[in-house]
């Protein structure tokens, strides 16, 4: 009661406001189990950023393999961890 099944999606509403514009963030939250989330999906206003990245990753992925792939994103995650 109360909890929803692992998979289970929620969309937190953000907005980041500077002295002249606002962008408003939708950032789509999965359920990956023991009530661990991670975020799958950020659209600013409106705009996906998954969709946004997807054409890199085909082509990363027609290069490189499902491997060079998989490499790429940990590089990737570890330089913005980095940048925390």
């Amino acid at each position: 009661a109360g909890t929803e099944p692992a998979g289970a999606n929620k969309v937190v509403h953000a907005k980041l406001k500077t002295s002249d514009s606002t962008i408003n963030f939708d950032y789509v939250m999965r359920d990956t189990g023991g009530g661990v989330w991670r975020v799958a999906n950020v659209f600013a206003d409106g705009v996906s950023d998954l969709a946004t990245r997807a054409p890199q990753y085909e082509s990363l992925y027609k290069q490189k393999g499902i491997d060079g792939l998989i490499a790429f994103l940990k590089e990737q995650t570890a330089k913005n961890k980095a940048g925390c």
